[in-house]
């Protein structure tokens, strides 16, 4: 039985949703699917529920070669993929270690069956009959593997102190009005918001981003490296929601020149709806 759940989506919004994920949609498309995450409860749950499957069928070689490469750069460049792409891998190893530790206990009770009587908690039934109770056993090793995925999706829902992260991309514009202010909710429970910001041209090997609001700084990001994605390169940092009030927000984009100083990229406008 599957652990996802039932979607209740039309076929055409799952299909934006993959698309989303692997970056195939275009920029229209995209920036109208960011509108709509932003309200749609459903929308956003079937996100998480097509990031555990994408993830799923990249680490089983699911994917063809295209959508491979797609989820490579798109949802796996950044941090939120990258921790999937983490927890997904050590769960394979889990479960396998898990079976391979059952399969051992199999074989010993075929030479011995006493270690079974030795378990005085199985019910006497259970313990006269080996089959039996290495099949309880077996039901609870998964029933805590289940367990331990419906937490960690947990993380990842829109309630009150999960950590939630938000994400946005931000297009580049040096004056207010000349690119476009991109607005972004955060509701209560959410602890970061993660920007992306689209580059002009990837000219440098590190960046560095400060986020200015009434003249004044409050957040700067350093070390940043550009990533690859279906809109382009961008750099990405974490901000703590509770950093960010209801207002706009000037975002400075710097690359590191050679003698170690930086040197103004891009400008990106950002206003907060809380």
């Amino acid at each position: 039985m599957s652990l996802r759940g039932v979607s209740k989506l039309s076929e055409i919004k799952r299909d934006s949703v993959r698309g989303y994920l692997l970056g195939t949609l275009g920029e229209p498309e995209r920036t109208e699917f960011e509108k709509q995450l932003l309200n749609d409860d459903a929308l956003y749950d079937e996100l998480l529920i097509h990031e555990d499957e994408l993830t799923d069928e990249y680490i089983s070689g699911g994917l063809a070669e295209r959508e491979r490469r797609s989820f490579e750069n798109n949802f796996l460049s950044g941090p939120q993929g990258q921790e999937k792409l983490r927890f997904a891998l050590g769960l394979q190893r889990y479960i396998g270690q898990a079976n391979d530790a059952q399969r051992s206990r199999v074989a010993e009770s075929q030479e011995s069956a006493s270690p079974i009587g030795r378990l005085a908690f199985f019910p006497k039934v259970v313990r006269r009959n080996p089959t039996a109770a290495y099949a309880v056993a077996a039901v609870l090793v998964f029933g805590f593997i289940a367990i331990a995925w419906i937490a960690f999706n947990n993380f990842n829902r829109r309630t009150a102190g999960t950590g939630e992260t938000v994400v946005a991309t931000l297009t580049p514009g040096s004056v207010r009005g000349e690119g476009q202010t991109d607005v972004v909710q955060i509701r209560p429970g959410v602890e970061f918001l993660q920007l992306q910001l689209l580059l002009p041209a990837d000219e440098y090997k590190d960046y560095r981003a400060e986020i200015v609001g009434q003249n004044s700084s409050l957040h700067v990001a350093t070390d940043l490296k550009a990533h690859t994605s279906q809109s382009g390169k961008f750099v990405a940092f974490k901000v703590p929601a509770d950093v960010l009030r209801q207002d706009d927000y000037h975002v400075k984009l710097a690359g590191r020149v050679s003698d170690g100083e930086y040197e103004d990229v891009a400008g990106y406008f950002l206003r907060i709806l809380k």
